[in-house]
């Protein structure tokens, strides 16, 4: 769990991201020199594409993921505490924007997926019978004969 991260493991990893920022300077700097000296581009030409230079360095992936996944999760139990209080006290927009940290940009994409998925029979969520037992789609109902029919 993320919560179990010691506080040395978070400085480790500050301390690490601190080292890629300078070296991606020096990187810069390099390669700035190296393309300038060798005729390769001018420095009118470097001042152009300058900030269109990024590096991405390798991480460490079941850290990022642990964190990540414990921020959702804190995200999630908010939104839980607050969704009765939706469209009453608080705005959905605002939800999105304080409690679930959405971007614009996340939002916009987000909104484009549930329209596509409300279109998509694939992702109806099952009905319920008289009997609260759940009618099967009519996806389902072909997957079940072709797998009958084999």
């Amino acid at each position: 769990r993320a919560s179990e991260i010691t506080r040395d493991e978070v400085k480790f990893s500050k301390f690490v991201n601190r080292l890629r920022n300078k070296f991606a300077q020096l990187f810069t700097k390099v390669l700035e020199r190296q393309l300038i000296l060798k005729g390769i581009i001018t420095v009118e030409e470097w001042d152009e594409i300058r900030e269109k230079i990024r590096y991405k360095f390798s991480q460490d992936n079941y850290y990022a993921e642990l964190k990540e996944t414990e921020i959702l999760r804190n995200r999630v139990a908010a939104l839980n505490e607050i969704d009765a209080y939706a469209g009453k006290y608080y705005s959905h927009e605002w939800i999105r924007r304080k409690v679930l940290r959405q971007s614009d940009e996340e939002i916009e994409e987000i909104d484009e997926q549930i329209a596509f998925e409300m279109q998509n029979p694939q992702y109806y969520p099952p009905e319920l019978g008289p009997e609260g037992e759940p009618i099967p789609s009519p996806v389902s109902q072909m997957a079940s004969q072709n797998g009958s029919k084999k």
